[in-house]
Formats: C-alpha cells, sequence, structure tokens
C-alpha cells in the first residue's frame, strides 16, 4: 500500500496532537481545574486558526462554558472558512437563542434547513427553539420528522409527546408517550409526562401506576411525589395520600410545599 508523503504524515501527527489537545481541555474541565482548561482553550485558538473542524470544536466548548462571544467569535470564523457547515448555524441558533434573539435563531435554522432538511440536530434545534419561545404546537412538525427518521428512539418520541402537552394536544401525547415507554419502559422522564398526559386525559387511576414507578426510579423528586399525593386525593385514596405526604415531610421538613398540601 506504499508509504505516506511526509506532509501525509506530519497532518496525522497534528490531527493526533490536536485530539489529544481537545481530551486534555474537557478533563480539565470535568475534573474542576476550570482556569487551566480555559488557558489551554484560548492557547488552542492559535492552532485552529484555517481549520473549520478546529474552530468549531473550540467554538461549541465556548459555548458550553458559557462563553457566549467567544463561542460566536470563532463560529464565525468557521463560517467564513466554510459557510455550509449545518453544526455551525445551529451553533449560532442556540447562541441567539440565549441571547434572546428569537428571529435570528429561527433564520439561521431555516439556513441550516436549506443545506440538510433532515439533519436531525437542525430538527431538535428548531423543536427546542419554538419550545422555548411559547410556541410548542409549530415544534410538532419537526418532531414529527424526527421520529419518522428514527422511530426507534424513545426520546424522539418524548420530545414529541412534551411538546403535544404543551401544546394542549393531550390525547395526541398519550399515544407518543405510550409509544416512547414501548420502547424504554424505565426512564423516569418518559415515565412522568405518560402520567401527566393520563391525568389531563381524566385516566387518574391508570396515570398513578406510572407515576409510582417514575417515584421508585428517582425516591427524591418531590414535585412527582406531591403529584402522586394530589392524585390519590382525588381518587379517593386518602390514607394513601396522608402518608405520601407525612414520609414527604420527613424527608424535607424545609419544604413549604408539603406544609400547604
Amino acid at each position: 500500500f506504499g508509504t505516506m508523503s511526509r506532509r501525509q504524515e506530519e497532518w496525522t501527527v497534528n490531527e493526533r496532537e490536536w485530539q489529544q489537545r481537545v481530551r486534555e481541555i474537557i478533563n480539565d474541565f470535568t475534573s474542576g481545574s476550570y482556569e487551566r482548561g480555559l488557558n489551554k482553550l484560548r492557547e488552542s485558538e492559535a492552532v485552529a486558526e484555517g481549520s473549520p473542524d478546529r474552530l468549531t470544536t473550540l467554538a461549541e466548548l465556548y459555548f458550553e462554558l458559557g462563553h457566549q462571544e467567544m463561542a460566536e467569535r470563532l463560529a464565525d470564523d468557521a463560517m467564513r472558512l466554510d459557510g455550509e457547515r449545518v453544526d455551525l448555524y445551529v451553533l449560532k441558533a442556540q447562541i441567539a437563542l440565549q441571547q434572546g434573539d428569537w428571529s435570528e435563531a429561527i433564520r439561521l435554522l431555516e439556513a441550516a434547513e436549506q443545506y440538510d432538511a433532515d439533519n436531525p440536530d437542525v430538527l431538535v434545534a428548531f423543536a427546542d427553539c419554538y419550545r422555548e419561545i411559547g410556541m410548542a404546537e409549530a415544534a410538532i412538525p419537526h418532531l414529527w420528522k424526527l421520529v419518522a427518521l428514527a422511530d426507534d428512539s424513545p426520546y424522539y418520541w418524548l420530545a414529541l409527546g412534551i411538546a403535544q402537552l404543551e401544546s394542549g394536544q393531550a390525547r395526541d401525547a398519550v399515544q407518543s408517550l405510550v409509544k416512547a415507554h414501548d420502547l424504554d419502559d424505565s426512564d423516569p422522564d418518559i415515565l412522568a409526562q405518560l402520567a401527566q398526559a393520563l391525568i389531563e386525559t381524566g385516566h387518574w387511576e391508570e396515570s398513578l401506576s406510572y407515576l409510582s414507578e417514575a417515584l421508585r426510579l428517582n425516591p427524591d423528586d418531590v414535585a412527582l411525589a406531591l403529584q402522586k399525593a394530589i392524585l390519590h386525593e382525588r381518587v379517593g385514596e386518602k390514607e394513601e395520600a396522608v402518608d405520601l405526604l407525612t414520609r414527604l415531610q420527613e424527608k424535607n421538613p424545609e419544604n413549604s410545599e408539603i406544609l400547604t398540601r
């Protein structure tokens, strides 16, 4: 197969060193060495210059750390080198959304959609954006496209069910969340959302079983336990409600919301 040219070999070594550098930065942040990681991140900008891939990686790291201006600056640098990268449009849309510029976020996602209409990251970002600005119903078509692309993903069905719930489509939400539960019956978020959808459609007793399982998996969720206590009372099981509230109060003596129940 022959040997690599010297230039190819140098590129391989440089790329290997780059990946090692990125891993070190991430390790510093995850281990709590924030300042050291941030210094390495700043130093890496010179190494990333001229490479849209590397600039995008650094921009995403800055964004995750909450440094929006730095993230946007590097994203713009990367976009000048490669203006058709969907991940850059998504990143810039997320920055715009955090800055409260909803129209700009949607404009950027629409631009990304022109390049790759079926990109899952674009569809998720669209859905998140519309839900963030209180337009859950507008998120639903994007989420339907998402589940059509991967109908074996419980998390996509969960996202669709949540958006349907938020837009007042509780019956449709039950169907979506049942599908999510069929794919993953041990996720407390799916269980809790399915319980909520069943409550909103009047199926209180059926909801209790899902709430119980969600609480078993996440026993420290006070909001979930309060919801279960309220539901016990609604179906006439006052003793169960009182018992649950008593145990909650013992575990959380400073929670005033429990006392008001």
